[in-house]
């Protein structure tokens, strides 16, 4: 008993469709979260309390930002994971291809270094 090949297409067109909006849904995050820790940085600057006593704006000790920051690591993750999933489903046929593999990959690292940069203030804020 075979799988008659319409119902593949219909399955590869769910998962390509499923790879774009989470790479589109991880871009908007990206938008979103580094807006907001850029609105927390500009914060700090414009009242001049880029300090360890303004508990907002100072970036070593702020919840606030490293909650930011460790959102923005998770979006880069799912949207460069998903475009390098997508890129591997679709095959590798051309330079560019390769290249938006290789840059996923930097990307999907750069993320998960800002969640590793993060993640201890974070485990101490999250019971």
């Amino acid at each position: 008993m075979s799988v008659p090949p319409t119902r593949y297409r219909r399955v590869a067109r769910s998962v390509e469709r499923t790879f774009a909006v989470t790479a589109y849904g991880g871009a908007a995050g990206v938008a979103v979260c580094t807006l907001s820790f850029g609105l927390i940085v500009g914060y700090g600057f414009l009242t001049g309390a880029l300090d360890a006593s303004h508990p907002l704006a100072a970036l070593d000790n702020s919840q606030v930002a490293r909650f930011a920051l460790a959102m923005n690591g998770f979006s880069m993750c799912v949207m460069n994971g998903s475009l390098v999933l997508y890129t591997l489903f679709r095959g590798i046929r051309d330079i560019r291809s390769g290249i938006v593999l290789v840059f996923g990959c930097a990307g999907f690292g750069f993320g998960a270094g800002l969640i590793e940069l993060a993640g201890p203030v974070l485990t101490t804020v999250v019971p």
